[in-house]
């Protein structure tokens, strides 16, 4: 028996051949689990070399459990002299996608998943790229780790409340992208660049939750602008850029409740509902969501110890927000990465769109670091951090590249070992005596 064990990998996509045509991306180096994941979360850009950013935004996360699949890529065209067109594409059957880099009204190339491999997964390519951009797989595996991909629309009204429900198992960790879209449909596509991600997880002490909301609005006579939010009082917030500098807000979307078979959300703040896919698992392991500590202004090593425990991995989102429950918008806005710490590997994406600047600039990564944020500004980088060590209390990080300002993240650390302090075996069904990981109550 074995606990959550998560492994990263880095591909570039196959171009060549017939459609449909298979790719395996496997882990490989350092203690492999050698056998095959219960779930993988798929990242990808315009990022052809990995550490380099390029032009222009192209921001693609996908999920899939080997059963059901879901997809979400946002792209931002750049170097318009008076429009900026920009849209997300969505769909349910692929965990690959990437809109053309000249339009984003156009799709360039998708991929679903196909099978499991030892160590990792085969893709196969239903329509293939035109460049060979990274994929980077993240990959949960452990025969105690349980998941299910789910869709959910949350409720349109304040205060109510949306089920995942019908699990095969209670879930205490769930990793959630969202668009703007009514689903996830096949290749769906909607205006507008418009991506949450958030995590959220079940500890002895409540819930904890935080996630990050990127938008950039399509212009048609004027370029790109950009909004961002980061919020620790739910999964996400909505936000909306409708000019230059300017935005609306949107639904704070919160976990109401742990469910035997499935989780609540919760709506709040703003009458609308979004739809989600949402990841859940359960993992007989110490979890930590939040916002920690973090001096990313100064190069170095920085340690984090928001967590109290040691973790086997850990998820970063890096923001160029200053202050956590708040929304920017105009210069400071439209920036993000995400991205994984395992201890043998660390990949993560990133992009950007500049608020209101003619031509229009965006750009995009995909890098070996936990963070690795673009700069509004050409083709650099505002800030990156790449994984040095696991600690008693934390991880500590190094900032490769320094932030004009400390910048904000969100994060979810995973706990080392599989019965972490402050968890429990929980005997269920009496007469069988069935065993099942959960958090401590006392």
């Amino acid at each position: 028996m074995s606990g959550l064990r998560i492994r990263a990998a880095s591909a570039a996509a196959t171009i060549v051949g017939s459609p449909p045509v298979l790719q395996d991306i496997d882990a490989s180096g350092g203690t492999l689990p050698n056998e095959n994941p219960k779930a993988a979360i798929y990242l990808i850009s315009s990022g052809v070399t990995l550490g380099t950013i390029v032009a222009p935004y192209r921001f693609g996360i996908g999920m899939t459990d080997g059963t059901t699949q879901r997809v979400m890529s946002g792209m931002a065209e750049t170097g318009t002299a008076n429009a900026a067109d920009a849209s997300t594409w969505s769909d349910n059957a692929t965990v690959v996608a990437l809109a053309d880099a000249a339009d984003a009204a156009v799709l360039d190339g998708e991929a679903a998943w196909s099978a499991w491999n030892t160590n990792g997964s085969e893709l196969s390519w239903g329509d293939l790229l035109t460049l060979g951009q990274q994929v980077a797989p993240i990959y949960f595996f452990g025969t105690e780790v349980q998941a299910q991909v789910v869709e959910v629309t949350t409720s349109a009204s304040i205060d109510g409340t949306a089920s995942i429900t019908g699990l095969p198992f209670a879930p205490n960790l769930i990793i959630a992208i969202a668009t703007d879209a009514g689903g996830f449909a096949a290749d769906l596509r909607v205006v507008h660049v418009s991506q949450g991600i958030g995590f959220a997880c079940q500890t002895p002490a409540g819930t904890q939750q935080a996630g990050v909301w990127n938008h950039i609005y399509s212009r048609p006579t004027v370029n790109a602008a950009a909004a961002q939010s980061l919020y620790t009082t739910g999964l996400f917030k909505r936000v909306v850029a409708t000019a230059a500098g300017a935005k609306t807000d949107g639904a704070l979307v919160s976990v109401k409740s742990w469910d035997t078979n499935g989780v609540t959300f919760e709506t709040l703040e703003v009458a609308e509902s979004l739809t989600m896919a949402v990841l859940c698992l359960r993992v007989p392991h110490k979890l930590w969501v939040g916002s920690p500590t973090l001096v990313n202004s100064s190069t170095g090593n920085k340690d984090i110890t928001d967590p109290g425990f040691q973790p086997s991995a850990y998820f970063g989102i890096g923001t160029v927000l200053s202050a956590i429950n708040s929304i920017s918008s105009g210069s400071t806005a439209g920036q993000l990465s995400f991205g994984v710490a395992t201890g043998d590997e660390d990949r993560c994406i990133g992009g950007q769109a500049q608020d209101g600047v003619t031509p229009a600039n965006t750009t995009s990564v995909t890098a070996s670091d936990i963070f690795h944020v673009p700069a509004d500004l050409g083709l650099a980088i505002d800030w990156s951090a790449s994984h040095v060590a696991m600690l008693s209390n934390g991880a500590r990080i190094n900032i490769d590249d320094a932030a004009p300002a400390d910048r904000k993240a969100v994060m979810l650390f995973i706990g080392e070992g599989r019965n972490s302090p402050g968890w429990i075996k929980e005997v269920v069904g009496r007469r069988h005596r069935s065993v099942v990981w959960g958090p401590d109550p006392r």
